[in-house]
């Protein structure tokens, strides 16, 4: 069987030759080509690009906190955190007078529209909370300057409790002591109250990050515990609870002058507190004395004398009062007290250092373990447009057809008859061969 050789009819063009017109089947159809396609192009990647993109991307930022002093819900100072607070307008404002680059953010328009959002998300036991947050890109100039507003966003918690540390203030008995006191008593008073505060303060951190290394105001390396526990021993030392007692044996009086008029008043409030007394006892003695002779039963002789044996205990407290009180107005005048001031100076001064170090560790250990981990290096990654791929490719794409169909509609009835011409002359040419 034998096969005829496939001849294209007359006005029909072959795959090739279809290729040909529309890529430009001469150096001027080639341009025109060229020129359409990167037209296109250009123009329909910059629509997607600076135009759909920008309206469509967004930046999303995905995060949790890992914030010793910070559970997701509580700042140290026992004040509530509420995820939404993040974006509010208040602190969107705050983000953004901290930097010049972000005046011209609209800050209103960004709010009113939902151009940023959080959603929480429960993650695990370790990290309790994931946060994700969408920013619309067309609100920022560009990626760096939008990175930059949203970090800000999402440390705030971090800012606050630093603002929180910087105002933890540990001396308010040293302050009392230099500036509040009065007498002996309260100089002794606002020592003990600091001890008690550096004390109690260091168990709380105890109980709080366990017995880690930390860093004293020194610069020493040492385990929490061990801090607390030389502390204790140096305030343990001085025998705060003791002092008292030194003022009242010796009869000191704190600036005898100025204290006098007070001691006076005191005196005589001891002196009626005591006559009370004395009445009470003989009331009860007499009613006592009334009950025996009627016979009374020993119990109810037992709750009298009971009673008379309080009272009794009370005047000897109050006549013990009354002999200090007296020997301050009628030797406190003469009393040396300057190793006495001494000594409390000394104490203050142990105490001030106690507490520095103390607050010093504080604030370390409030600020040491503050984090804020991303999901990507790059902090944010963009979503919802079209991708760089995408963006290139859709237009060239469109450019190659619309510049097929333009080569086409002008090239291709031209193409055929100078094809047909072609073929007539060849034709001739075999005829007169």
């Amino acid at each position: 069987m034998q096969y005829e050789e496939y001849k294209p009819r007359e006005n029909q063009i072959t795959i090739s030759q279809l290729f040909k017109v529309i890529i430009g089947y001469n150096r001027k159809s080639l341009i025109r080509f060229a020129i359409i396609t990167a037209a296109i192009w250009l123009i329909g990647f910059l629509a997607i690009f600076l135009g759909y993109n920008r309206i469509k991307n967004q930046y999303q930022t995905d995060w949790t906190y890992n914030i010793s002093t910070f559970d997701g819900s509580t700042y140290i100072d026992g004040s509530q955190f509420y995820y939404p607070d993040l974006i509010s307008i208040e602190n969107l404002k705050i983000v953004q007078d901290s930097d010049p680059d972000f005046k011209d953010l609209d800050i209103e328009t960004i709010v009113a529209n939902d151009g940023i959002r959080i959603v929480k998300n429960a993650v695990s036991e370790k990290a309790p909370y994931k946060f994700t947050l969408y920013a619309k890109a067309s609100y920022f100039k560009n990626e760096k300057q939008a990175i930059s507003f949203i970090k800000l966003i999402i440390e705030t918690p971090i800012r606050k409790i630093n603002e929180l540390v910087d105002l933890i203030d540990n001396t308010q008995y040293l302050v009392q002591f230099k500036e509040n006191s009065v007498s002996y008593e309260d100089l002794v008073k606002s020592l003990q109250k600091q001890a008690e505060l550096v004390n109690s303060g260091y168990s709380t951190l105890l109980t709080s990050y366990g017995n880690r290394f930390i860093k004293t105001n020194e610069n020493k390396v040492v385990r929490l515990n061990d801090v607390l526990i030389q502390t204790r021993d140096e305030i343990s030392a001085m025998q705060l609870n003791g002092l008292n007692d030194i003022v009242d044996n010796n009869s000191y009086v704190y600036k005898y002058d100025e204290q006098l008029p007070r001691l006076k008043t005191t005196l005589a409030n001891l002196n009626k507190d005591l006559e009370l007394i004395n009445k009470k006892i003989d009331a009860i003695q007499t009613e006592i004395d009334r009950q025996i002779n009627l016979g009374a039963s020993s119990v109810a002789l037992d709750a009298l004398n009971n009673s008379l044996a309080e009272l009794l205990l009370q005047r000897e407290d109050t006549n013990n009062k009354i002999q200090i009180v007296e020997d301050k107005i009628n030797l406190g005048a003469t009393q040396d007290t300057s190793e006495f001031d001494a000594m409390l100076e000394n104490y203050y001064n142990t105490l001030s250092s106690l507490t520095d170090n103390f607050t010093f560790i504080q604030k370390e250990l409030h600020t040491s373990d503050q984090k804020v981990f991303y999901s990507t290096n790059n902090i944010t990654k963009t979503v919802g447009g079209m991708s760089i791929v995408v963006s290139l490719g859709l237009p060239l794409l469109l450019g190659i057809v619309a510049a097929a169909i333009v080569n086409l509609s002008m090239d291709l009835k031209k193409y055929l008859s100078l094809e047909k011409e072609k073929k007539n002359e060849k034709d001739n040419t075999v005829k007169e061969a």
